[in-house]
């Protein structure tokens, strides 16, 4: 079972409502559209890029007989099955391109259980999808789910019961972090600087550095339920991104540790990675749409670049500077993002207005 489980059964009936009343996600100035699916009953909890493009995701399904790993092609499109055989409580995957920890490259590692004893193991998916074993059972790793690389390929787990974050000193967990009894984490990111970033359950994001020392705590927001990831910067900003699954609101979270909302009408969602291209994927947990964000010239975010978006494009464009106090926030029209919208910009919003349909 994965954090996410556990927190979800404190949500009120009212904030369901709300959560799942929301608009379809829109990220103004940049564009969000429908890019694959899941099944609807598949609980995506992590997502992963391969090199490829493909995307993977972890499921809450804790059914005894397990439950496969899913991939989205690259480009996008309806989820197929990926591993050979079920995998029981696959809650974290993660893509291991150099095989750094499971010893094959372009393996996709798994954070599950053993079915026994409550002890958790870490196995890993080869790119024919034939699953193998790389570390437990262990306690320490008792309910892992979400898992992240830092900068030198070093391996960091989410462990829900124990409170803790821990690190693979070669193969064997060691804690690095060890959170406050109500603040279990879930997402976890690393930034540029290789400073950690927990999203927790006590509605906050927890940033630590290299060192694990706790640097920052920054509240989310009541009943937050928040998620986050970090974004290479490109077609979004560079940073650390966090959804408020309550509220349904993306932010990114400043130098200041300010969050600035940048998007609303989410729906809960935990599963979140990005590219190398800055464009963000996201994954409904009740749902199993996937968005994703890029396509620039759809500046509502309403999959079409059609006239509403010109109205908007042309706002901007009369602007012209993106650092003018009256440019909207994310500075629609500035597709190219080199802090103007001009004539380079509105070559590409006419090619993309010229097809309609947000590719």
């Amino acid at each position: 079972m994965s954090t996410h489980a556990r927190r979800a059964a404190i949500l009120s009936a009212s904030s369901l409502c709300t959560l799942f009343a929301s608009a379809a996600p829109s990220i103004p100035g940049v564009g969000i559209h429908t890019y694959g699916t899941f099944p609807s009953t598949y609980l995506p909890v992590t997502l992963t890029r391969g090199t490829d493009g493909s995307l993977y995701a972890g499921t809450n399904d804790n059914a005894t007989s397990g439950a496969f790993v899913r991939r989205i092609p690259p480009g996008g499109g309806t989820s197929v099955q990926f591993s050979i055989g079920m995998v029981y409580d696959p809650d974290g995957v993660l893509f291991d391109a150099t095989g750094a920890i499971s010893g094959v490259a372009n393996s996709v590692l798994l954070a599950c259980s053993d079915l026994i004893g409550g002890l958790g193991i870490i196995d890993a998916l080869r790119p024919d999808g034939t699953r193998f074993h790389v570390v437990g059972p262990l306690q320490s790793l008792d309910n892992n789910d979400a898992m992240a690389f830092n900068s030198q390929n070093v391996l960091h787990v989410n462990v829900f019961p124990n409170h803790n974050i821990v690190r693979l000193s070669g193969l064997s967990p060691v804690v690095a972090v060890t959170l406050p009894p109500s603040a279990g984490g879930s997402s976890l990111a690393f930034d540029e600087l290789d400073r950690l970033w927990i999203a927790c359950a006590d509605s906050a994001v927890r940033r630590y550095d290299s060192n694990d020392t706790l640097q920052a705590t920054i509240p989310i927001g009541t009943s937050a339920d928040p998620s986050v990831v970090y974004c290479p910067g490109g077609a979004m900003p560079k940073g650390i991104y966090v959804i408020n699954n309550q509220s349904g609101t993306l932010s990114r979270i400043n130098e200041a540790d300010q969050l600035v909302p940048v998007g609303n009408g989410f729906p809960r969602v935990y599963a979140i990675t990005s590219d190398p291209a800055g464009n963000l994927y996201f994954a409904g947990y009740n749902t199993g749409e996937v968005f994703r964000t890029g396509c620039p010239a759809d500046l509502n975010g309403d999959g079409l670049v059609d006239d509403s978006d010109f109205t908007l494009f042309a706002a901007g464009y009369n602007l012209l500077d993106c650092a003018d106090p009256a440019m909207p926030q994310l500075c629609p029209g500035d597709i190219n993002r080199d802090a103007l919208v001009d004539d380079a910009d509105f070559v590409v919003f006419v090619a993309a207005y010229n097809d309609l349909i947000c590719e």
